[in-house]
This record gives C-alpha cells, sequence and structure tokens, in this order.
C-alpha cells in the first residue's frame, strides 16, 4: 500500500486531486469518461492550471544545428472562477475559487491567470451564462519562442530550468499585451514572489530584467546569454583577422605574467595605442 499524506495550497492540490481521478480513469478504460478529461471554458475570467498553458518541465537538445526545446505538460486541468474585477484589482470583492476545491486569495487567481487559458463568461440576472469573446492564452511558437531566448528562471539569480511559467510583466488584466517584450519565465517559487509576495518586475528593451522588493530592495539581472557559437567559430575569426594560433604562438621562459605588457601589446596590435 501506498499512504500520502501532504498540506499543499488550494490550487496545487487541485492538480493533484485532478491527476489522481485521471490516473484512475486511466486504470479502467471501460468507465473513462472522455468528456471530463478536457474541461470546459471557465467562468468569469477564470484560469485553468496544468493543460495547455502550463510550461511544465522544459528540455532541450541540438538537432541540426539548431536548439530544439519539448515541453511536458501535465495531462490534466482544474478551473478557477475570478471576476474580472478581481484580476483588475485584487483589492476588490468578488468570486475566487478553484472548483472543486475551495476559495483562494486574488493575488493567488492573478498568479494564475498569467500563465493559463483564459476564457469569459457573462453571467445574465436571470441566470442564464454565456461564453464573450475568443480564448486568451499564450500562444505554443510565442512560449517556445520565450523559452529560446529566456532558457532559465529570469528573477535575478536563478537558474531553474524546470517547470517554468510565462510571467506578464504588465499583466494582461492591467492591459499588458501577450508578447514577448511582455513575457518572461518564471519558475513556480518566483512567480509566487511576484504575486502573493509583492515583488515587482521590470523589463528593459535590450533584456534586462529588474526585481523590486515591497521594501525597496533592487535586485538585477543581466540579459539571457546569447546561444553558443558553432564549433570552428572562433578560429574561422582569427583567420579574418590574420591571427594564426597554434601550439607555438606563445612561448616564455617562466617569468612572471605581466599583466600591463600583456595589455600594451594587445592594443599595439589592434593599432589602438
Amino acid at each position: 500500500m501506498v499512504v500520502i499524506r501532504a498540506r499543499l495550497s488550494p490550487e496545487d492540490g487541485a492538480v493533484v486531486l485532478a491527476a489522481i481521478e485521471a490516473a484512475g480513469r486511466d486504470s479502467d478504460p471501460a468507465g473513462a469518461d472522455v468528456s471530463a478529461q478536457t474541461p470546459p471554458p471557465v467562468a468569469g475570467g477564470a484560469a485553468r492550471e496544468g493543460g495547455p498553458g502550463d510550461a511544465g518541465d522544459v528540455s532541450a537538445e541540438t538537432w541540426g544545428g539548431r536548439e530544439v526545446f519539448y515541453e511536458g505538460r501535465p495531462p490534466v486541468g482544474v478551473l478557477v472562477h475570478v471576476d474580472q474585477a478581481v484580476l483588475a484589482d485584487p483589492g476588490s470583492g468578488g468570486c475566487c475559487h478553484v472548483e472543486g476545491v475551495g476559495a483562494i486569495a486574488a493575488h493567488t487567481a492573478r498568479r494564475l491567470a498569467c500563465d493559463a487559458a483564459v476564457a469569459t463568461l457573462l453571467y445574465r440576472p436571470d441566470g442564464g451564462v454565456e461564453p464573450t469573446g475568443g480564448t486568451r492564452a499564450v500562444p505554443a511558437s510565442m512560449r517556445r519562442a520565450m523559452l529560446a531566448r529566456d532558457r532559465h528562471c529570469r528573477f535575478p539569480g536563478c537558474s531553474t530550468r524546470r517547470h517554468l511559467h510565462a510571467h506578464h510583466v504588465v499583466h494582461w488584466a492591467s492591459g499588458g499585451p501577450t508578447a514577448l517584450s511582455n513575457l518572461v519565465t518564471l519558475c513556480g517559487a518566483h512567480h509566487r514572489f511576484v504575486h502573493e509576495g509583492g515583488w515587482r518586475l521590470s523589463l528593459t528593451a535590450g533584456g534586462f530584467v529588474t526585481a523590486h522588493s515591497p521594501c525597496g530592495q533592487t535586485l538585477t539581472a543581466r540579459p539571457p546569454a546569447p546561444p553558443a557559437p558553432p564549433p570552428g567559430a572562433l578560429a574561422a575569426r582569427h583567420r579574418r583577422h590574420g591571427l594564426h594560433l597554434g601550439a607555438d604562438t606563445v612561448k616564455y621562459g617562466g617569468e612572471p605574467y605581466d599583466l600591463d605588457l600583456a595589455i600594451t601589446v594587445l592594443q599595439q596590435a589592434t593599432g589602438r595605442i
């Protein structure tokens, strides 16, 4: 027997319960309910976690000189019901709960909606419900481009490459576009830092990410490193500049390294002195 005891947040607990339910359906194909495996559009700007919007595990390999990213997504989804007013302003009152689990904080719902498939439903006074508009989500092609650009969590100092989320620097509910210029990858922990922890991110046109803490502390990070050049690129560059490097290029008699002399020689060789 396997006994599991866990204390989880409502949104994480909902994913675990959905995964257990899905595993039960998979073990009993005759009793499987196919319609239950694809959640319907959700209410009031609600977010769906663990579905098409979740990056899951991300790995990459080089194929044909290009890096190809593979996204592993969990085959389960949960529904989060959120009033539009709550997404626009977490301080306002309104509906905010995980389907079948219970209430969640407004900032948590805003975080889940940051990287999920979101559809809008209109509730009429007579009890009728109808969808309005299309579903908002980060397109798969844009997600792959974002992962290839960022390569890891962009929170300053973090290098996590697994379970990455797409974060809107300016939340889409506040008018921020779902575009690469407004998206960065964050791990789950730092995504919580930003939404529930009160941290704020800013992104410059050059790709620099700065994190601002609630108490005024600022953390900065360099833009993502460019991809490694192909083999032989450095040697080809040397040949273009007339440099022929080999085993006998550097010969010395064991004297201590002279940094000033080395810089002077390099400046003379490049004509900058």
